[in-house]
């Protein structure tokens, strides 16, 4: 039985992680976030109730200065449509 949406990890957050590669063990590196962004990410965090561990431990990073570019705007995207959820009034559809 899957797992209810609410505790599934996002789709297409795998590709987040930083990979090793190559027998020497060289770390591909992707660009990382800004300081701005990751204050950015933590504020989200903090309207929408999300619980840093989560997505600390869901992106295999320490702090949100570790997020890849990739993983951030990820991370950004879901956070302001679960932000959109909770805000009164954002229904797709208009009621009279």
């Amino acid at each position: 039985m899957p797992a209810p949406a609410e505790n599934r990890p996002p789709a297409g957050a795998a590709a987040c992680v930083v990979r090793e590669a190559g027998d020497d063990r060289r770390r591909i590196r992707e660009a990382r976030i800004t300081a701005e962004q990751a204050r950015q990410l933590q504020g989200l965090i903090e309207q929408t109730g999300t619980d840093l561990q989560r997505v600390l431990a869901y992106y295999k990073i320490s702090a949100l200065s570790e997020m890849t570019e990739a993983c951030y705007r990820r991370a950004l995207e879901l956070l302001n449509r679960k932000l959109a959820k909770q805000s009164p009034g954002s229904g797709a559809h208009a009621q009279n």
